[in-house]
């Protein structure tokens, strides 16, 4: 990141997002490839692990959503990828007892764990748009920038909902409504609810590794709750396996390797 001056891992690819005038940007990172790639770069580089998550964590948005993509001169506000951040950070922490690396990207977790249930007021609602306390995939259309890459212009709001998943086009969102209203698809998805469960212990324990006791005990309750709530609603009796489920009650019979998220 030239402008930046500090490293960054690409995500695996050759092409950059082009800049609105039809250029290659000189960056871009994708929310969860950047986390995984400081993980695998911990084994063998930590300063350039420590680049990748300082990198990632600058792209997040005043709101707190750790966008899907983000480069020197756009992004999508609009919408998020998985939040494995925590996860990636406690792991890379166990490794490298760097206390100051956690220190310095607990506000941004923080803030990116809760841009997922709340919203400022007059905006969309986080992804809990049935507020039934669950979690569905989305996209805030009204934050939608002007610019972006020909490829998004047309895409449904149910697309970019799959894109948030960064499981693009998993058959599980095949057929699944998208509310306009509240952003967000009208199912709520296993893949994301324990991915949050999964963030949620790992802030409670990066909390208390820091001290802070008091987010400790309000991550540690957030995360008993959601526990219950999941396992209550989106675990099948009848088929002993967790699905997604549609907000007006019946589950989703689609299976995927995400479908095993819980065992997380």
């Amino acid at each position: 990141q030239p402008d930046r001056n500090r490293r960054y891992l690409p995500a695996g690819r050759r092409w950059i997002f082009p800049r609105p005038d039809g250029k290659r940007d000189t960056w871009t990172l994708f929310e969860w490839d950047a986390f995984f790639n400081a993980l695998e770069a911990t084994v063998d580089n930590y300063s350039l692990a420590r680049d990748e998550i300082k990198a990632v964590l600058d792209t997040q948005y005043p709101w707190g959503n750790i966008p899907n993509w983000r480069s020197a001169s756009n992004g999508s506000p609009d919408r998020a990828q998985p939040p494995v951040g925590a996860f990636a950070v406690w792991k890379t922490y166990l490794k490298s007892k760097d206390r100051e690396m956690l220190a310095e990207s607990y506000s941004s977790l923080k803030k990116f764990h809760a841009f997922w249930k709340y919203s400022p007021p007059g905006e969309s609602p986080g992804r809990d748009g049935n507020q039934n306390r669950l979690l569905e995939w989305g996209s805030d259309t009204e934050r939608i920038p002007e610019g972006i890459p020909s490829w998004e212009k047309d895409a449904t709001g149910r697309q970019r909902a799959a894109w948030e998943s960064g499981q693009d086009d998993l058959p599980n969102f095949d057929g699944v409504p998208f509310s306009e209203s509240t952003g967000t698809l009208m199912m709520d998805c296993i893949d994301l609810n324990a991915l949050y469960i999964l963030d949620t212990e790992m802030m409670r324990n990066i909390a208390r590794e820091l001290g802070k006791i008091s987010d400790a005990g309000e991550f540690d309750r957030e995360y008993r709750e959601m526990v219950r709530v999941v396992n209550r609603k989106l675990w099948h009796s009848g088929k002993d396996f967790y699905f997604d489920r549609f907000w007006p009650g019946h589950f989703s019979t689609r299976k995927a390797a995400s479908n095993f998220y819980p065992l997380i």
